[in-house]
């Protein structure tokens, strides 16, 4: 059994707070963790694949400004949701509903941790990554986009725009519409990552 936690960030009021009172027997009640130590300990249940169990520490951690003001915080929330889906899928999960609705929760996270000051832009690929295996493929080229002005492609980021804008073209043509512009450019990054590869034979 696993807690779904799309949407379920605590706010600021609703963070655990210091009892000020000794409970029975005179001994205070233990103090609730920091924000930080919530993160380190979600990274350790992650390093043993639990990753149920490391979202929801990190949604306990959200909570907590410190954290929520780092956008390296949300882009590893992200992350964690995409291991947690590749987990369940790989243990059967078949709910493929269920499933496009955690690549669209990893897909917030990201947005989240690009919408903050210091965010890496690679994270667009990120975001590209979940929207396109959420089925969402206009939403996955607008990240494409975002990722292709502020960035130089790698090899894999190549390879998942070229993904994008394949699905994009695609759909597209399914539905009897024209081939997008989205195909030029996919086509393009995808030969790019193709002499990359040759090179490195």
């Amino acid at each position: 059994v696993f807690a779904l936690i799309i949407g379920s960030c605590a706010g600021p009021e609703e963070a655990a707070t210091t009892p000020s009172a000794p409970i029975d027997g005179g001994e205070m009640a233990p103090i609730p963790p920091t924000g930080a130590e919530l993160v380190e300990q979600a990274a350790s249940f992650a390093a043993s694949g639990d990753f149920n169990r490391a979202l929801n520490l990190y949604d306990r951690a959200c909570s907590f400004p410190e954290k929520a003001a780092l956008p390296q915080f949300w882009r590893e929330f992200g992350n964690l949701v995409e291991l947690f889906i590749q987990q369940r899928v790989a243990e059967g999960e078949s709910d493929g509903l269920l499933i496009a609705d955690l690549h669209r929760e990893a897909a917030a996270h990201f947005a989240k941790s690009l919408d903050l000051p210091g965010a890496e832009q690679a994270v667009w690929i990120n975001r590209a990554f979940a929207l396109r295996q959420a089925g969402d493929f206009n939403q996955a080229w607008e990240a494409v986009d975002a990722a292709l002005a502020s960035l130089t492609p790698n090899l894999s980021q190549q390879l998942e725009i070229g993904r994008v804008g394949l699905a994009l073209t695609i759909e597209a043509m399914q539905a009897g519409q024209a081939v997008p512009a989205a195909a030029t450019t996919a086509g393009e990054q995808l030969h790019l990552a193709t002499e990359i590869g040759r090179a490195h034979v």
